[in-house]
């Protein structure tokens, strides 16, 4: 069984902007052609709202697998992805509860 480990990070842990980065990059990819055809106007609106402002997060989560962070894990054929959610105590930083649920593709 690999170590699991959840910690409040920085919004800019080294670890955390190059995953960041790259979910921005896959709904790119993903939403991009859709928002070609839009007219900029609605195309800017839509940009706005999906924009984060850092100074509104409340906090920074990052799961790691035996110290490694990265956006899916695979753990074996048919393998989906972990969704996890942490308490995190708002004084302390301490992760209070952690539950991790394995998702596997229907």
């Amino acid at each position: 069984m690999p170590g699991i480990a959840i910690a409040r990070v920085d919004w800019l842990d080294p670890r955390a902007v190059p995953l960041r980065d790259a979910m921005d990059a896959e709904m790119g990819s993903l939403y991009g052609p859709a928002m070609a055809s839009r007219p900029p106007e609605d195309v800017e609106i839509i940009r706005k709202a999906l924009a984060v402002d850092p100074s509104t997060v409340i906090a920074t989560v990052l799961a790691t697998v035996d110290g490694v962070a990265r956006r899916r894990w695979v753990c074996g054929p048919g393998a989906g992805w972990a969704v996890v959610t942490a308490a995190i105590h708002p004084r302390t930083d301490a992760v209070t509860k952690a539950e991790v649920r394995m998702m596997t593709p229907r």
